[in-house]
């Protein structure tokens, strides 16, 4: 469930949440930041700790940067293994999902123009950002067993980014808007983590 959460917007950044961060906060770092390197979408992660154990993980899959849902792991038995990693002693810091994402309505609504430019449709603009399906098996009762289809909202961002790459290196016209409005071979989404500098 996708909300506007704690609604900022100080004239071309906003602040998007999920229903799992209703405590969060804009971070007037953040913001800046995103001004000042001319970022499109930031999604802001943490390093994780114990509480966030069920919580959605980053991590690389096929050589790309993808979001890992506890459901997913449930799903073929690994449940155990996704609420350990990064909290098992003497492993590496793992980088959490907080359900805050920044947008730069700005540039965003320039590149939605430009993907129109080029030919897209809405529908097109849409399947690029849709999110990996999460079969989320759930039990209640008097109904009994049932899947709930889900989709992460990072997940969606995520992807957006991945098809977004992908048709730069296919159309000059936008790897040139592109490379002019985020800099030089930048994405449009970045993953930052959140330190004492970044804190929310």
């Amino acid at each position: 469930e996708i909300i506007i959460n704690n609604s900022y917007d100080n004239g071309h950044i906003s602040f998007v949440g999920n229903s799992d961060a209703l405590a969060a906060r804009p971070n007037a770092n953040v913001i800046g930041y995103m001004e000042k390197e001319n970022v499109g979408i930031v999604i802001l992660a943490a390093e994780r700790e114990a509480s966030d154990a069920k919580g959605g993980i980053f991590g690389l899959f096929k050589n790309r940067l993808t979001l890992g849902e506890i459901a997913q792991f449930e799903a073929v038995g690994q449940e155990d293994i996704f609420e350990d990693v990064g909290l098992v002693e003497g492993d590496d810091a793992q980088a959490f999902n907080t359900n805050s994402i920044y947008t730069n309505d700005k540039l965003l609504k320039g590149l939605y123009a430009k993907l129109k430019e080029i030919g897209l449709t809405d529908d097109d603009i849409d399947q690029m950002m849709q999110p990996d399906l999460i079969v989320n098996g759930k039990e209640k009762e008097g109904i009994g067993k049932y899947d709930q289809l889900e989709g992460a909202l990072g997940a969606s961002v995520l992807n957006f980014n991945l098809n977004l790459e992908k048709l730069r290196k296919e159309n000059a016209e936008l790897n040139k808007w592109m490379n002019d409005n985020l800099g030089e071979n930048q994405p449009l989404v970045q993953v930052v983590q959140a330190s004492t500098s970044f804190s929310t």
